[in-house]
């Protein structure tokens, strides 16, 4: 059908239709069979491990991350994450995301959410209880991910650039998982979470290995339904551009009618 065909059939519809018809395009463009919002992606909640405590504190400008490997891409939307704030302790945390070289993480950094202190269970003693932080919302991150790429979620102090000694607001112990022989081990070791392990760095910057057979409790959700597929960007273009093409034609004829 030409040009002046397609005009000619929506010359026949009136407007509330050209509305649902433009609607329905857009709403097409969803894949099918996409995962709702907030689909729980990666995640590890293994039996919290009851050795050596690992922490993050306001006497410290330390970084500790979790790198894990995206398995559905869309917007990155929320996380849970392992950690706890003893009972002297007070102040928020922040909770980063950053980039990856495949592996380690990098300096690069999508940015910070904070999460409140009200927000974090307490706890007695090391190591903790690995009860989670839970929906801590980062989507206004717009961090978008892919299939196979690996980030790292990461937590710091709020003035991790400015350390006080001592910390006037005490510890935060990290709950953790233990992923299998110190001496074999592997970051992804098959023992523990497999797509990624814990790092550690001064101010966010240069990471080390924490220790390999550490996993962070964390859980990681996405919204495929978030980021059209090129299908779908393609029917709202398409779309878009006949009823573009159709308007000031179907104005003209209402003119003159």
């Amino acid at each position: 059908m030409d040009r002046g065909g397609i005009v000619n059939c929506i010359l026949r519809l009136r407007p509330r239709v050209i509305a649902q018809v433009a609607a329905a395009l857009i709403v097409g463009a969803a894949p099918a069979g996409a995962p709702p919002a907030a689909t729980l992606d990666q995640s590890n909640l293994g039996a919290i491990d009851g050795g050596t405590g690992m922490n993050i504190d306001n006497s410290s400008n330390r970084f500790i991350a979790q790198t894990f490997t995206v398995g559905i891409g869309g917007l990155l939307t929320a996380v849970d994450f392992g950690i706890n704030r003893l009972e002297t302790t007070t102040g928020d945390v922040l909770l980063w995301i950053y980039a990856t070289d495949g592996v380690i993480p990098i300096a690069t950094n999508y940015g910070h959410v904070t999460i409140p202190d009200a927000a974090i269970s307490t706890v007695a003693a090391f190591p903790g209880n690995g009860v989670l932080v839970t929906g801590i919302d980062v989507s206004s991150l717009n961090v978008i991910v892919s299939p196979g790429e690996v980030l790292a979620i990461a937590v710091s102090p709020t003035d991790y650039t400015n350390p006080v000694f001592p910390a006037p607001g005490g510890s935060f112990p990290i709950g953790f998982t233990r992923a299998g022989d110190p001496d074999t081990a592997l970051c992804g070791d098959p023992g523990g979470y497999p797509g990624g392990c814990v790092w550690g760095s001064e101010f966010g910057l240069s990471w080390d290995p924490f220790n390999k057979i550490f996993d962070i409790r964390f859980n990681i959700y996405v919204d495929a339904v978030a980021v059209p597929q090129p299908g779908g960007l393609g029917l709202i273009i398409a779309g878009l551009l006949v009823i573009g093409l159709a308007l000031p034609v179907i104005n003209r004829a209402r003119g003159h009618g």
